[in-house]
Order: structure tokens, then sequence, then C-alpha cells
């Protein structure tokens, strides 16, 4: 698969001049448009699980990155009665 990261670009080459923009445009492919359609899946799932103001109400609870990471990663782990009582609550 490949991506035109500007207009016409596959005619363009790298140049010392322009590898600025080439590194800006392809950072923005990679971080934003890449995985645009996962992030909006993974975005979409947590707050239908969480309280949509969870991680601003909670702050002692989920603000923290650690808590958060626990809730994502090690979801397996953590029941979703408790999840539910952290959220709602």
């Amino acid at each position: 698969m490949t991506y035109n990261l500007k207009e016409n670009g596959e005619h363009v080459p790298v140049t010392n001049d322009n590898r600025e923009e080439y590194v800006r445009l392809y950072l923005d492919w990679v971080l934003n448009t890449a995985i645009y359609a996962q992030f909006r899946a993974f975005y979409l799932g947590f707050h239908s699980v969480t309280a949509s103001n969870a991680l601003i109400v909670r702050t002692k609870l989920l603000y923290i990155p650690k808590s958060l990471d626990s809730l994502v990663v090690v979801v397996t782990r953590l029941p979703v009665l408790n999840v539910m009582m952290i959220t709602i609550s």
C-alpha cells in the first residue's frame, strides 16, 4: 500500500532542502492518518464502557496514567463490575 504525503509527492525526491517537510508529513501520517480508524474504534469503545466524564470527575481514580494503563491493558484482570462502580457511581 502506498500513500501520497502530498499531492504529486511520488514525483518529488527527498532532498536536504525539503527533508523537514517530508519528516513532518510522514510523522503526521504515521501518528494521525494511518491509525485514525483504529483510534476512533478504541475511543468509541472506551467511552462506551466508561462514563464520558469519568476521566474528569474521578481524577483521583482514573486520571493517573498507571490507572488508565491498568484499565486498558490489563482489562482481563479487572472485573467489569468494579469498573462500573468506579465510573457510574
